[in-house]
């Protein structure tokens, strides 16, 4: 791989890494306002947002750090990328089945209301894990030749 693309690379990681463990961190911190978030939704029954609001914050620590020490990252782009698309269909069915609800997504540190703006954020975030995950698996480095 060219070495400015590496860098790229390596960036986006160290970027992606950053917002899941901070958001998983902030989840942890009261996980009763992320279990209360995530039955808002209305996605999910009682039983179903308890474990996600128990699994979730973990999942996203892990690939956080998997990111941070380049531990499995190919993994862990594909699980990123299935992470936020699940946070960007979450907020679409709420925002357009017309409910007001907070997003959540940085637990006690920020959450606002699901609009456009938070879809646009996570969406975002899903196109870079995508192209994380093109990057990841598109490289070749010169030692498995």
């Amino acid at each position: 791989m060219i070495k400015g693309a590496r860098i790229f690379s390596v960036v986006i990681r160290m970027l992606i890494g950053a917002i899941l463990i901070v958001s998983g961190w902030s989840h942890l911190q009261n996980e009763l306002l992320f279990y209360a978030d995530v039955r808002h939704y209305r996605i999910l029954g009682p039983l179903g947002s308890l474990l996600v609001s128990q699994l979730f914050p973990w999942i996203q620590i892990c690939i956080g750090c998997c990111f941070f020490t380049d531990i499995r990252s190919k993994g862990s782009s594909v699980l990123s990328c299935v992470l936020f698309l699940l946070f960007s269909l979450g907020q679409a069915s709420v925002l357009f089945s017309g409910r007001t609800v907070d997003c959540g997504c940085f637990g006690v540190l920020h959450s606002e209301t699901i609009g456009f703006t938070t879809i646009a954020f996570s969406i975002g975030l899903l196109c870079t894990a995508v192209f994380n995950a093109y990057l990841s698996f598109a490289t070749v480095d010169q030692n498995q030749l």
